[in-house]
């Protein structure tokens, strides 16, 4: 099944119902029908929560029975303007993968994911092979210093640098639930028992913002 793989005891869960897909086709494919039913898509309209119905940037006033908060990275400024979750803040975290170069001799058929470590609030490093049949190994867990910050010092505002800095900083001094070693395993060292990092190189996609949600001042437990 996965010949190159291992783990400490010898023992592994196999999952026959697993599968990967296409994030993007899955999504466009959503719109596509929900526009056939009638409903109506805007992208990128910047709107303001109210309770009770959603101001969008033109001045056009949204009214909602039930309202879902998909907002990403901005889930939280979502909810408290709402007044909902205000002591929990996101802390974003930059998920960074690998791609198996062809040829490097490590077979991996499908997924392959370590037993989550509870010490930490991550899933664990893996490896993922994708419908096109590229093998991805990560991620890791990089602090992002924005919330779209998905490449390098791009989409860095001063408000978000500044304030996840300072919670950066504050988790750091308080080291709860050991916040000061999470970049000790990122990377290769991190990556399932048994699978080599041998041939893997940096994938050429951008690192992808991972929200952690958490009481100010905590270290974040859960994801958004």
């Amino acid at each position: 099944m996965e010949p190159d793989a291992r783990s400490a005891d010898g023992r592994a869960l196999y999952n026959a119902e697993t599968a990967v897909i296409d994030p993007a086709a899955v999504v466009e494919r959503l719109a596509a029908e929900l526009r056939e039913g009638g409903v109506e898509i805007r992208l990128g309209a910047r709107c303001v929560v109210r309770p009770g119905g959603l101001v969008t940037a033109n001045s056009d006033t949204l009214a909602y029975g039930h309202l879902i908060n998909a907002a990403g990275a901005h889930a939280d400024r979502m909810a408290h303007a709402l007044g909902v979750g205000e002591r929990y803040r996101i802390l974003p975290f930059k998920g960074i993968y690998h791609r198996l170069r062809e040829g490097a001799g490590v077979r991996v058929n499908g997924l392959i994911y370590p037993v989550p470590d509870l010490r930490f609030p991550f899933l664990g490093v893996h490896c993922t092979r994708a419908v096109s049949g590229t093998v991805y190994l990560g991620p890791t867990a990089v602090p992002a210093l924005g919330r779209e910050n998905y490449r390098g010092l791009q989409d860095l505002s001063p408000g978000d640098l500044g304030a996840i800095t300072a919670r950066l900083v504050q988790q750091y001094v308080r080291n709860t639930n050991g916040f000061r070693h999470l970049p000790a395993r990122g990377g290769a060292a991190a990556l399932p028992t048994g699978v080599s990092a041998r041939g893997a190189g940096p994938a050429p996609a951008p690192g992808r913002p991972r929200r952690r949600a958490g009481r100010e001042g905590r270290h974040p437990r859960a994801a958004v």
